[in-house]
C-alpha cells in the first residue's frame, strides 16, 4: 500500500541493495564498481525530466568526476521504471566513503528522490609522503616514485607513510588487524637498484621517528614498531644501492588482507614503480683471473663493468682504459680489439692485455671516456677488492714429442720458463702422479728432458704433464700414450668397386689374431671374411678389399676401415671405391651460420648438369642459381643459412650426378655467439646471495655446458677456482683434480675456509671461438643436503601419451660432523607444484600413474599428460632428514606446457596431383588437425585460410592470383569447397600444362590455465594441381594418403622419424582403383630404395619389388630413410575409364644426432669414490642419455638412476674394470638414436671395506639408500650382492644372505611400484630381478613364496608402468628373467624350504610352487606378447626365445657361468641347468595383421605330420577392427609338476586364443565384441582318443568342458577337474585317409552370445576362446587384438593330466587305471572317455564349416553345429 501511495504522488528509488557496505579490492591501485538502482518517476513523467547526481562523503576515495550513469527502461514491471547503473572508478586512496545518488527535477532544480546509501570500502594499501601538509600518493598505474641519482649519493634512504584499509571497515589508523608479515614482495625490472633476498622479511624495518631503518642486504620493507610505546602505524622504507639507475617494479601480494571475505578468490596485489634518474659512473664488478701474472706482460684479464651505454648507431661510441699503478709508474693495459661483449644481464665485459712489470698488490684505475671527451672514473665494487700482482711463474710452452708407446721410454723435451730450477726443487707429474726422479736426464731454466714412465693399468691414454719447481706448479700440457690397436696409415686408400685391391694397414696391432671371434678388419659395420686377410703382425695387416656391394648400400663408395682387437675398435681410416663422383677437397670448410660463403669443391664431377645433378648440404639441395660448374673437376656454391640446412653446425656435403652420390665432406658453420654455462650438483643454490652452497663434507660436481656450435669442433676446457682473496687458483695446489675436462670434481678438502666466497671459472676455447662463465661458491661450516632439480624441457601434450617427469639429484651429508650427529638417513620430500604440496618418502608403497605425484621414493615428480595445462608453472622441492627437519635444502624450476603445432593438410596430403577440365574437384582441409591431446576433438575449433595462384611454370613464375571461381564460395575460411570443371577450362593452356598452387594455413584459439587466450597459427602447406593442356578425361583421385608408423600413429610429414617404420597407404572410395609407387627424390636413392625387398616391409598386403599396380601399402623399414633428407614419392592411380593420375607426397626426415663422450674426470678410484660421466649431442634436441657400465663378466648397469640426463654421478660397490657406453634415445625412450663409447673405469676395493663374509654390510647400506630415496644406489647394491655371491661360489651365510636378498627384493618391488620408469629404467628393474632369480638353492640362497612372487611382480610393474611406446626395450631382459626364474622355482620346490624370514616361519609347499609356476608363465605370455606386438607393424611376424644369447650381448645364463668360471673353478665344471632335459626354451612367434588376407596365410608346424591352420571371414576386419595379433609359443615341460603320473598318455601341443585390447599398458579382455567368424584346425593322434579308423562318426568324441582360470597368487586348493559350460561343443572330423591323425575343427556351436572375458577350451590338443561372440556388436574406433597361442612341448607335454570323460556325461572320480590326455596349466580342458556309444553329432558345420576339415577355412558359416 505504501508503494501504491508513493507511485501516485512522487518519484522514488526502490530498495535494491541488500548490504549496507560493499568492500572492493584495489588490485594494482585500481578498481571499478557498478551499482544498479531502480528509479520510479512521478506519474506523467519520463526519465528526461530528471538528472542523477552522486553524493560522496570522502572525496579522497573518489569524487563526482569518477562517477558515470547509464539508464535503461525496464518493462518487466506493471508501472514505468528505469534501471540506473552507476559506474565508479576507484584509483586514489584506499579507505571508506558513504555513497548514494539523488534524482533532481530538471525544471525545478529540486532533489525529488534519494537512494539508499552504501558504505564503499576501498580495500588495500596506500603509499604516500606528507611534506608540509601535502600528501603525495605513489603506487599502481601512473604514480611512480622518482629519485635522482645525486640524491642517493647524499642520502640513499626513502621513507613513506602507509595507510591500510581492511574489508571489514577497519583500518591501520587504529591497529594492524592483519599482520604485514604475510606480504610477499617480489622485484622485477632492474632489481639491483635495491636488494631484497629470500632471507629478508617484509617487516624488517624499524621506524625511528623520521625514517625507516632497514638491515643490510634488505633494501625494501615495512616497519610496524611502536615509537616510545605509542602506536604510530605502519611505515615503508627503501634503501637504495649506490651507483645504480633504472626502474624496478616492487610487487606486493597479500592474500590475507581479503581472507574470509567475498574478495578471497580474487586475492590482492599492488605494485610500486621506483625509478632512479640521472647518469651514474661506471662500476667495475669483477676482474678475472685473479693472478698472479708473469712479469713479461701480454697476459690478459677480463673486466666486467656496468652503468655504461652499450651501443649507439650500431657502434660503441665510448672508450675505456685500465691503468695499473706500479711503484714507480702507472702503466696502461691495452684493450683487445673486438673484445667487448654484452652480457645477458646488460653488463659489459672487456679484455685487456697487461703490461710488463713487477710488483704485488698493485692498485688500478678504470676510466670511461664519453664521446664528448668527458672522463668518468670507475667505481671499484670488486669483492674482495681486486689488486694486481706480477711475479715470476713456471710455464711450459711446449712438449716434444706429444705421443709415445704405453710401455714408456719416450724421451720428452719440455720448453718453457723454469726459474730457480735444480734437481732438489724439480718434480714432474703425469696426471698428478710424480714420476721417478731417475727418469729426469737434464734441466735448465728453459729446457727439461726426461723419459716417460709406463702407462699405469686402467689409466687414461691422454694424460696431463705438469712441472713443480720449488713449490710452484706450472700449467699442464698433454701427452698421449699410443693405444694397443691404432691405425696410422692405409695404402692404397682407393680401388675399384669390384674389390681385389691389396691394401696394407700400418699401425699398432699387438696380439692381433684374424681368426679370433672378437678381432678382424671392418668396412663400416661389416666384418670382412678371414680369407681376405693375407698377412698380419703387430705393426701391419695386409688384406684384399671385398666387392663394394657386399659391404653396404650400393649407393655408397666411401667406407670407414677399422681394426677390432679383442672387441676394441681402432680409429678409422677411409677407403674410397672408385666413383664417377668424388670430392677431393672443400675450401673453405667453414663460414658464418647466416650463410653466403662461396665454397669451392674440387674432385671428379663428370656429367654434372643442372637437370639431374645437385649439391646437397645437410638436408638442403643448393639452389641451381647458387651453383657454378667451373669445369668437370671444380664446382662452386653459395652456402645457404644454417636455419635452412639442419640443426648441427657441422653438415655433410655431397654431389649427386644422376643416381650416383659422391663421398661426403663436411662444412662447419661458425656460431655467431658462442656461450658456456655451468651446471652444478652436490649442493644447492642460495637465491638470496646468488651463491652455490656446498656442505662441509660435500664434493662439488660442475659441468661446462657449451652452445651447440662449439660441440662440432675440438674444445679445450680450463677450470679455475679462486680463493676468497681472489688471487690464487686453489685447483693448482691439488694435482688429483682434473681441470681440462667438461666435468670438474671439486673435493670438499679443496676449500681452505668456510662461509667465505669462492669464484669458479670455466673457459672453453676452439680454433675460432671462446667463452667464459663463472659461478660463485661457498663452503658452509656445517653439513648440508644437496638438492638439484633437472630443468625439464618444454612439452606439448600430444601423442604418444607420455608423462612429464622431473628428476631430482639429491646428496646426503658427506662425512661425520662432531657438532651435528645424523640420526638417520631417512628423507622426506616436499614437492610444491602450482601451490599444492605433495609429500613423499620411502614409506609410500606405490605412486599412481594417472595423477600428479612424486615417484621413485620421492626423487622424481610425475605429471601425466592428461592433467597438463598450458602455461609456465613453478615446481619446487624441499628435501630434509625426516628425524632432523632442520637439515634441509631446496631447489626450484619451471614446468612449461605449450600447445602443439597445428598440422594443416590439403585433401589427402598430396603435394601434387593431376586434374582435368572435364571434372569437378573437391578441395578439402578436413585432414588438418590439432595433435594437442588437451583440446579433445583434434578438428574442432580450427579456422582455415586459403590462398591460390596459377602459372604456366612449375615454380610459379609470373603467377596470377586465382579468381573467385577457383576459391571457396563462402569465404577464405571454408574447410572445403568444390572447383567446377568450367573453372579449369577457363584457364587451360593449349601450349602446356597449368600449375594451380593452393596454400593453406590453419589457426586456433585455446586457453591457458588462467583463461588467457593462446593464439596459434600453423605453417603454410601447399598442394599443386597440374592441369595438362589436353586433359579431356577425368583422373581417378584418392580420398586420402595415410602415413603412419608401426604404432599406427599419424606421422608428421615434415618431421618423419627415420628410425621408425613408415607405412604409406592410399585410400580410395572405389574398390576398382589400384596404384603403384615410385621414388622421385632424392636422385641418389631413386633407383635403389624401392628396388630391394631388404628396404621394405614385405608382409602380405604390402608393396614388393616388381609388383604390378594393386591395393597395397608401401612399408619402409626403420633406418632405411636417410636422416635430414626430403623424399618425394610418386603415386600413380589406375581405374578403368579414368586417366592415370600422378600424385606426389613429400616426407622430410629428422636429423640424426652424433654423440660424444666428455672426458672422464676420474677414471680410477675405489668403491668409496664418486665417479662422473657426461656426454652431449651435436645439436640441442629432445634426447634421453643413458650411461651403461659393463664389467668383465658382461653384467651391465645403468648408472646415475638411469633418468635420461646428460650428466651422472655415481658410486660402484664392487671392484672391477668397467667399460663405458652412452646410449641416446628419443625423448620417449623408444628408439636408440646414437651411441658412444668412453673408455674404461677401474674400481678398487676401498681400504675401508669390510671383511664381512655375508651380505649384512650391504644390507645396512641398502637400508640407508632406501630410506633416503636413493633408488639408483639401492638397485646397484642389488647387483653387487648377486655378483658377490656368484664370485664366492655361493653364500657363506645362507640364512643371513637369503634374508638380506629377500628384503632387498621387497624394496626393489616397492621402487618399481612407485615409479613411472623410462624404458631403460624398466629394463634395469627386470635385469636386477633376473640377477636375483639366478641365485638358486644350490648357491645357498632360498626364497619363500612371497619373494618368488615379488620377483615376478617387479617385472609386472616394470612393463605395465612404462610408457607404452617403450616396452620393446625390455624384451631381452624379460627373456633373461624367464630363462632363469623357472629353474629357481623348480629348485625351490625340489629342495624344499623351511626357514625364518622377518621373524616368522615360512614353508614353501608343493601347491605354492606349482601356483607360482603357473602364474609365472601366464605373466610371461602377456609381457612378452605385449613387448613385441607394440612395435610389430601390420603383417609382421616376430620370433623371440628365452635361453638364447643375443648378438648385442650375452644372455644372463652365459654371464653367470662366466662369473663362476672366473672366480671359482671348483664349481665351473658343474654349473649346468639342474633341470637340463626337462626344461626347454620358451619360443614365441607373434604376428600383427591388418587384413583378412594376412590372417589366412598363417600356420604352424606343431609336431610330426601335425600342422595348425587358421581361418576367418573378412568381416573380422570390417568397421572398427583394425589390428589382430597372432602368437605361437613353445614352453617347458609341465609334467614335472603333475601329481597325476599314472597311465598318462600325452600328445604334443596346446592351442589357445585370447580376444583383447591394449589398455592402460596391459593386454586386457576386449571391451567391444567382435563377430566370431573364425576357426582353428589341428590334427591330433587317433590313439589319444582311442578311436579306430572304422569308428562310426556318431561314436567319435564330441564335447567341450571348462575349468575357470586360476587367479593371480591363488593356491591350487580345488580339484583339477571341474566341467562347466558343457553345452559349448567342438567337432572332430576325419579328413585324412590312411593317417594316424584326426583333423579337428573348432568353432562356436551356441547360438547365444558368449560375453567378452569368458573362456572356453577344448582338450586333447587344447583350444580355448576368450571373449568370442556369436553376434556382431562392433564399436567404432576400438582397436582389438586376437592373440592365438600355440604351445609346442619338447619330449613330453607340459600339461597337467586330466581324466577322459564323455562330453555329455557328468564328471567322474579320477582313478589310477584311467587314460589321460593333457589339461592346460590351469586345469582347464576336456577329457574324452571311450565308451560303447557316443552322443550323435550335430548335422554339420554348415556350408562354410563343412569344408573346414579339408581346408581349415570354415567355422563361421551359417547353421553351425
Amino acid at each position: 500500500m505504501f508503494l501504491e501511495r508513493q507511485l501516485q504522488n512522487a518519484p522514488l528509488f526502490l530498495p535494491t541493495i541488500s548490504e549496507s557496505q560493499l568492500p572492493v579490492a584495489l588490485i594494482n591501485g585500481t578498481a571499478e564498481v557498478e551499482l544498479t538502482y531502480v528509479f520510479v518517476p512521478a506519474p506523467e513523467s519520463t526519465l528526461a525530466d530528471y538528472e542523477f547526481k552522486p553524493q560522496v562523503d570522502n572525496t579522497n576515495i573518489f569524487d563526482r568526476e569518477d562517477v558515470s550513469f547509464f539508464s535503461v527502461e525496464d518493462n518487466s514491471r506493471e508501472f514505468r521504471s528505469y534501471n540506473v547503473t552507476v559506474s565508479i572508478d576507484l584509483y586514489k586512496w584506499t579507505g571508506t566513503s558513504l555513497f548514494q545518488i539523488s534524482a533532481v527535477n530538471i525544471t525545478s532544480a529540486q532533489t525529488v528522490a534519494t537512494s539508499q546509501s552504501i558504505n564503499l570500502i576501498a580495500v588495500g594499501i596506500t603509499f604516500y609522503t606528507n611534506e608540509n601538509g601535502t600528501a603525495t600518493l605513489f603506487g599502481g598505474e601512473n604514480r611512480p616514485y622518482l629519485k635522482d641519482y645525486e640524491e642517493i649519493v647524499i642520502d640513499g634512504d626513502s621513507s613513506f607513510e602507509v595507510f591500510i584499509q581492511y574489508y571489514d571497515g577497519s583500518s591501520s589508523n587504529s591497529s594492524l588487524s592483519v599482520p604485514l608479515s604475510g606480504i610477499d614482495i617480489s622485484l622485477s625490472g632492474s632489481p639491483d637498484i635495491v636488494t631484497y633476498g629470500s632471507s629478508c622479511s617484509p617487516v624488517a624495518g624499524t621506524y625511528n621517528g623520521s625514517d625507516v631503518e632497514l638491515p643490510p642486504s634488505c633494501g625494501i620493507g615495512f616497519s610496524v614498531n611502536d615509537l616510545d610505546g605509542v602506536y604510530v602505524g605502519p611505515k615503508f622504507g627503501l634503501d637504495f644501492n649506490q651507483y645504480r639507475n633504472g626502474t624496478v617494479i616492487s610487487t606486493f601480494e597479500w592474500s590475507e588482507i581479503v581472507q574470509g571475505s567475498d574478495l578471497e578468490d580474487e586475492g590482492y596485489s599492488t605494485f610500486l614503480n621506483i625509478t632512479v634518474q640521472g647518469e651514474v659512473p661506471p662500476v667495475v664488478l669483477s676482474i678475472s683471473p685473479p693472478g698472479p701474472f708473469g712479469t713479461n706482460g701480454t697476459e690478459k684479464v677480463a673486466v666486467t663493468i656496468s652503468n655504461v651505454p652499450l651501443f649507439a648507431n650500431g657502434e660503441n661510441t665510448w672508450k675505456y682504459a685500465l691503468f695499473i699503478n706500479f711503484t714507480d709508474i702507472s702503466r696502461e693495459a691495452l684493450i683487445e680489439d673486438g673484445s667487448l661483449v654484452v652480457n645477458s644481464n646488460s653488463t659489459v665485459s672487456l679484455t685487456f692485455e697487461l703490461p710488463a712489470g713487477v710488483g704485488t698488490d698493485l692498485p688500478w684505475v678504470f676510466v670511461a671516456t664519453k664521446p664528448s671527451g668527458e672522463e668518468l672514473i670507475g667505481i671499484d665494487e670488486t669483492n674482495p677488492p681486486y689488486l694486481f700482482s706480477f711475479v715470476v711463474v713456471v710455464i711450459i710452452d711446449s712438449i716434444t714429442p706429444v705421443t709415445g708407446p704405453e710401455a714408456g721410454g719416450t724421451e720428452i723435451t719440455l720448453v718453457g720458463e723454469f726459474p730457480n730450477i735444480d734437481s732438489e726443487t724439480l718434480d714432474i707429474f703425469f696426471d698428478g702422479v710424480r714420476i721417478d726422479s731417475t727418469l729426469i736426464s737434464s734441466t735448465s731454466f728453459s729446457n727439461i728432458t726426461f723419459v716417460t714412465p709406463p702407462k699405469a693399468p686402467g689409466a687414461p691414454f691422454e694424460q696431463t704433464v705438469t712441472v713443480e719447481v720449488g713449490g710452484t706448479v706450472s700449467n699442464g700440457v698433454t701427452f698421449s700414450y699410443d693405444p694397443t690397436v691404432k691405425l696410422e696409415s692405409m695404402t692404397p686408400s682407393q680401388g675399384p668397386v669390384e674389390g681385389g685391391t691389396l691394401v696394407t694397414l700400418e699401425g699398432q696391432f699387438i696380439n692381433f689374431d684374424a681368426s679370433a671371434q672378437n678381432s678382424g678388419v671392418f668396412f663400416g659395420s661389416t666384418k670382412i671374411t678371414t680369407s681376405l686377410i693375407q698377412a698380419f703382425n703387430s705393426t701391419s695387416i695386409t688384406f684384399v678389399t671385398p666387392p663394394r656391394d657386399t659391404v653396404g648400400d650400393s649407393s655408397l663408395y666411401q667406407f670407414d676401415v677399422t681394426v677390432q682387437l679383442d672387441g676394441v675398435r681402432s680409429n678409422a681410416l677411409q677407403f674410397n671405391y672408385d666413383s664417377p663422383v668424388t670430392i677431393e677437397a672443400i675450401s673453405p670448410s667453414s663460414g658464418p651460420e647466416e650463410g653466403g660463403t662461396v665454397v669451392t669443391l674440387t674432385g671428379l664431377f663428370n656429367n654434372f648438369d643442372f637437370s639431374s645433378s645437385s649439391i646437397v648440404i645437410g638436408a638442403t639441395s643448393v639452389d641451381d642459381s647458387d651453383v657454378t660448374l667451373v669445369n668437370s673437376s671444380t664446382l662452386q656454391f653459395v652456402t645457404p643459412p644454417l636455419s635452412e640446412v639442419g640443426l648441427s653446425f657441422s653438415q655433410p656435403v655431397v654431389v649427386i650426378v644422376e643416381s650416383l652420390t659422391s663421398n661426403t665432406v663436411y662444412y662447419t658453420y661458425e656460431e655467431l655467439e658462442a656461450s658456456v654455462s655451468i651446471s652444478s650438483s652436490g649442493g644447492s643454490f642460495d637465491t638470496s646471495t646468488g651463491r652455490y652452497r656446498l656442505g662441509l663434507c660435500s664434493d662439488g660436481f660442475f659441468r661446462a655446458i657449451v652452445s651447440s656450435g662449439l660441440r662440432v669442433t675440438n674444445i679445450t676446457y680450463s677450470w679455475r677456482l679462486y680463493a676468497p682473496n681472489g688471487l690464487s687458483d686453489v685447483l693448482l695446489s691439488d694435482s688429483s683434480i682434473t681441470t681440462d675436462t667438461d666435468v670438474l670434481i671439486v673435493p670438499f678438502s679443496a676449500f681452505a675456509s668456510q662461509n667465505e666466497p669462492y669464484s669458479l671459472e670455466v673457459k672453453v676455447e676452439t680454433e675460432s671461438a671462446s667463452a667464459t662463465s663463472t659461478l660463485n661458491l661457498v663452503q658452509l661450516s656445517a653439513q648440508a643436503i644437496s638438492v638439484n632439480l633437472i630443468n625439464p624441457r618444454s612439452r606439448s601434450p600430444s601423442d604418444p601419451n607420455v608423462s612429464l617427469t622431473v628428476p631430482a639429484l639429491i646428496g646426503l651429508p658427506g662425512c661425520p660432523d662432531p657438532q651435528l650427529e645424523i640420526n638417520s638417513t631417512a628423507m622426506t620430500f616436499l614437492w610444491n607444484y602450482r601451490g599444492r604440496v605433495y609429500q613423499f618418502s620411502y614409506l609410500n608403497t606405490t605412486a599412481p600413474t594417472d595423477v600428479i605425484s612424486p615417484t621413485l621414493l620421492g626423487r622424481e615428480f610425475h605429471i601425466p599428460q592428461s592433467l597438463m595445462e598450458y602455461g609456465s608453472f613453478p615446481l619446487a622441492l624441499t628435501a630434509y632428514l625426516t628425524d632432523q627437519p632442520e637439515i634441509r635444502a631446496s631447489d626450484s624450476t619451471a614446468v612449461v606446457i605449450e600447445p602443439a603445432a597445428l598440422l594443416p593438410q590439403i585433401n589427402g596430403g598430396e603435394a601434387t596431383q593431376m586434374v582435368s577440365a572435364a571434372q569437378d574437384i573437391v578441395m578439402s582441409a578436413t585432414g588438418s588437425r590439432d595433435p594437442d591431446v588437451l583440446v579433445g576433438d583434434e578438428r574442432t575449433g580450427l579456422s582455415y585460410i586459403w590462398s591460390c595462384s596459377y602459372s604456366w611454370s612449375s615454380i610459379m613464375e609470373e603467377g596470377q592470383q586465382c579468381d573467385d571461381s577457383l576459391m571457396p564460395q563462402e569465404g577464405l575460411t571454408d574447410a572445403g569447397f568444390t572447383i567446377l570443371s568450367t573453372a579449369f577450362a577457363a584457364i587451360q593452356n593449349s601450349s602446356g600444362p597449368m600449375f594451380i598452387e593452393y596454400s593453406l594455413q590453419i589457426s586456433k584459439t585455446s586457453q591457458n590455465a588462467t583463461g588467457a587466450a593462446i593464439e596459434r597459427m600453423s605453417d603454410t602447406v601447399t598442394s599443386t594441381l597440374i592441369l595438362p593442356e589436353d586433359a579431356t578425361q577425368e583422373f581417378e583421385t584418392l580420398a586420402e594418403i595415410s602415413v603412419i608408423n608401426n604404432q599406427s600413429a599419424t606421422v608428421d610429414r615434415m618431421h618423419v622419424k627415420y628410425y621408425e617404420d613408415v607405412v604409406i597407404t592410399p585410400v580410395s572410395e572405389s574398390n576398382e582403383t589400384t596404384w603403384s609407387f615410385e621414388l622421385v627424390s632424392p636422385l641418389s636413392q631413386s633407383q635403389t630404395l624401392l628396388f630391394t625387398d631388404e628396404n621394405l616391409l614385405t608382409f602380405p598386403g604390402y608393396y614388393t619389388v616388381g609388383a604390378e599396380p594393386g591395393r597395397y601399402s608401401l612399408g619402409i623399414k626403420a633406418n632405411v630413410l636417410s636422416p635430414n633428407t626430403e623424399y618425394v614419392f610418386l603415386i600413380k592411380t589406375f581405374r578403368t575409364g579414368f586417366a592415370v593420375n600422378e600424385q606426389t607426397i613429400i616426407l622430410k626426415t629428422v636429423e640424426q644426432p652424433v654423440i660424444t663422450f666428455g672426458r672422464i674426470a676420474r677414471s680410477a678410484g675405489t668403491t668409496d669414490d664418486a665417479f662422473t660421466l657426461s656426454a652431449y649431442a651435436n645439436y640441442d634436441g629432445d634426447f634421453e642419455f643413458f650411461f651403461l657400465l659393463t664389467d668383465e663378466f658382461g653384467f651391465e648397469t645403468c648408472v646415475g638412476g638411469c633418468q635420461g640426463v646428460e650428466f651422472v654421478s655415481f658410486r660402484l660397490g664392487t671392484a672391477g674394470n668397467y667399460s663405458l657406453r652412452c646410449d641416446v634415445y628419443d625423448s620417449l625412450g623408444f628408439t636408440l638414436l646414437g651411441s658412444a663409447t668412453g673408455g674404461n673405469i677401474v674400481v678398487r676395493t676401498s681400504e675401508n671395506g669390510s671383511g664381512s663374509t655375508d651380505l649384512s654390510l650391504f644390507s645396512e647400506e641398502a637400508e640407508d639408500a632406501f630410506t633416503a630415496g636413493d633408488h639408483a644406489e639401492y638397485q646397484q647394491l642389488g647387483t653387487d650382492m648377486v655378483k658377490l655371491v656368484l664370485s664366492s661360489g655361493g653364500s657363506r651365510a645362507p640364512e643371513t644372505d637369503s634374508l638380506v636378498l629377500a628384503n632387498l627384493t621387497q624394496g626393489l618391488n616397492q621402487i618399481a611400484a612407485n615409479s613411472v620408469p623410462n624404458a631403460i629404467q624398466s629394463a634395469g628393474y627386470v635385469r636386477t630381478a633376473a640377477a636375483l632369480a639366478s641365485l638358486t638353492p644350490d648357491l645357498g640362497i632360498e626364497y619363500d613364496s612371497e619373494t618368488l612372487y615379488l620377483l615376478v611382480n617387479i617385472t609386472i610393474n616394470a612393463v605395465q608402468r612404462t610408457p607404452y611406446t617403450a616396452a620393446l626395450q625390455q624384451l631381452q631382459d624379460l627373456l633373461d628373467f624367464y630363462d632363469v626364474t623357472p629353474e629357481l622355482i623348480l629348485q625351490s620346490y625340489s629342495a624344499g624350504t623351511n626357514r625364518r624370514r622377518l621373524g616368522r616361519a615360512i614353508e614353501v609347499s608343493e601347491e605354492e610352487v606349482i601356483g607360482i609356476w603357473l602364474d609365472l608363465y601366464e605373466v610371461m605370455k602377456e609381457q612378452i606378447a605385449l613387448a613385441v606386438l607394440k612395435k610389430c607393424p601390420c603383417g609382421c611376424v616376430e620370433e623371440v626365445r628365452t635361453g638364447t644369447v643375443s648378438q648385442a650381448r650375452g644372455g644372463l645364463t652365459s654371464r653367470l657361468l662366466s662369473v663362476r668360471q672366473d672366480n671359482n673353478t671348483t664349481v665351473a665344471g658343474s654349473y649346468v641347468n639342474p633341470t637340463q632335459g626337462e626344461l626347454s626354451e620358451v619360443r614365441m612367434k607373434l604376428g600383427h595383421f591388418c587384413n583378412s588376407e594376412q590372417g589366412t596365410q598363417l600356420g604352424m608346424e606343431v609336431g610330426p605330420e601335425q600342422r595348425l591352420e587358421f581361418s576367418w571371414c573378412k568381416g573380422v576386419f570390417e568397421n572398427s577392427i583394425k589390428r589382430l595379433y597372432f602368437a605361437v609359443v613353445r614352453t617347458p615341460d609341465y609334467v614335472y609338476l603333475s601329481r597325476l603320473r599314472q597311465n598318462v598318455t600325452l600328445t604334443d601341443g596346446l592351442v589357445g586364443t585370447m580376444v583383447g585390447e591394449i589398455r592402460n599398458n596391459t593386454m586386457q579382455d576386449a571391451t567391444a565384441a567382435i563377430d566370431g567368424c573364425y576357426s582353428v584346425q589341428m590334427a591330433i593322434p587317433r590313439e589319444v582318443a582311442q578311436v579306430e579308423e572304422d569308428t562310426p562318426s556318431d561314436q567319435r568324441p564330441l564335447g567341450l568342458l571348462l575349468q575357470p582360470k586360476k587367479r593371480w597368487t591363488e593356491e591350487l586348493t580345488r580339484g583339477l577337474y571341474s566341467p562347466v559350460f558343457a553345452d559349448i561343443q567342438t567337432e572332430v572330423v576325419d579328413g585324412k585317409e590312411d593317417a594316424s591323425f584326426w583333423d579337428v575343427v573348432v568353432s562356436l556351436s551356441t547360438t547365444g552370445v558368449l560375453t567378452v572375458g569368458t573362456r572356453i577350451a577344448w582338450g586333447g590338443a587344447l583350444f580355448s576362446l576368450e571373449g568370442m561372440v556369436a553376434t556382431v556388436m562392433l564399436v567404432v574406433g576400438v582397436v582389438l587384438a586376437i592373440v592365438v597361442l600355440v604351445t609346442v612341448a619338447v619330449g613330453a607335454s607340459w600339461m597337467i593330466a586330466a581324466r577322459l570323460a564323455a562330453a555329455s556325461a557328468a564328471a567322474v572320480p579320477i582313478d589310477a587305471d584311467a587314460t589321460f590326455v593333457e589339461r592346460d596349466v590351469y586345469g582347464r580342458g576336456t577329457a574324452y572317455l571311450v565308451e560303447d556309444s557316443w552322443p550323435v553329432a550335430g548335422a554339420g558345420l554348415g556350408e562354410a564349416g563343412a569344408g573346414a576339415g579339408e581346408a581349415g577355412k570354415g567355422a563361421g558359416g551359417s547353421g553351425g553345429t
